[in-house]
């Protein structure tokens, strides 16, 4: 009996995109949930902790309460590389991006397009 040859769907790249994100989203989600409950579980159910170092205990919560917001932000700035077309270039002119794909990002577009600049003023 010959094993059957998996392969890979053929999604077009949005479905790949989405994907992605989708996976992403549930690995940072899971990752953000494990390290909030460890921390806390150590600053608050710990007994080794005395009055005398509750600054030290805040000073350590802040501190990862700033690194659970960088790693949500970075799930979400993942997702949102990973759904929405782009295209990011870079010349001598500097770094350009383009995003496409969505009315609201071409309606965003001509707006901004027709806005005064400070030549025509």
């Amino acid at each position: 009996m010959a094993l059957r040859k998996i392969t890979l769907p053929e999604w077009p790249p949005h479905d790949w995109r989405a994907w992605a994100a989708l996976a992403s989203g549930i690995a940072g989600g899971a990752a953000l949930t494990v390290f909030a409950a460890w921390v806390v579980w150590i600053i608050s159910f710990s007994d080794e902790w005395t009055v005398a170092s509750e600054a030290a205990r805040i000073r350590i919560l802040g501190r990862s309460l700033t690194l659970l917001l960088v790693g949500v932000s970075a799930v979400l700035l993942a997702q949102g590389f990973a759904i929405n077309r782009r295209k990011i270039s870079i010349g001598k002119d500097g770094i350009h991006m383009e995003g496409g794909g969505s009315d609201a990002i071409d309606r965003a577009a001509k707006a901004v397009e027709a806005l005064p600049t400070k030549e025509s003023e």
